[in-house]
């Protein structure tokens, strides 16, 4: 009975949700964002690609590349 209740806990634990990763050109001021790191949008980046969570790209302001809409 002990078995069945852990793994029925166990089970049932929720994981927290997991953040979108988005990408970025790592410039001075970005504009936007993309949803995958071979974006032909990222192509045109001199800098560094770095990698920032949905949530972030929003509180910068940052739009959705259009070639992604």
């Amino acid at each position: 009975m002990k078995t069945f209740l852990l793994l029925f806990v166990l089970l049932m634990h929720k994981h927290p949700p997991t953040k979108t990763v988005v990408y970025v050109c790592d410039s001075t001021n970005p504009k936007k964002y993309h949803l995958k790191n071979d974006c032909r949008g990222l192509s045109r980046c001199t800098h560094h690609i770095i990698e920032i969570t949905l949530d972030v790209a929003k509180k910068r302001k940052l739009e959705l590349c259009k070639i992604e809409q």
